[in-house]
């Protein structure tokens, strides 16, 4: 079974400032954090997502979406 993976590149800066959380959008529209881990500049998902954001801050957060260009696969598919 071939493992398959999100990774998500950050400018070089990234080294010096705070990371942002990811969280993958459930297909009910709802926020769920995810698993990742850092490895230089990347964030490495071990699955796939539809969408995700990155979040930072407190009461006003700082967003970015990300959405794949391709649809999901499903099991099997």
């Amino acid at each position: 079974m071939m493992a398959e993976q999100t990774f998500i590149e950050f400018s070089p800066s990234i080294a010096v400032g705070e990371a942002p959380p990811l969280f993958v959008i459930g297909e009910e529209g709802e926020a769920q954090l995810v698993n990742y881990r850092v490895a230089g500049r990347y964030y490495v998902v071990d699955r796939l997502f539809g969408a995700a954001e990155l979040r930072l801050g407190g009461k006003k957060q700082k967003v970015v979406r990300i959405e794949t260009a391709q649809p999901k696969r499903g099991k099997g598919k």
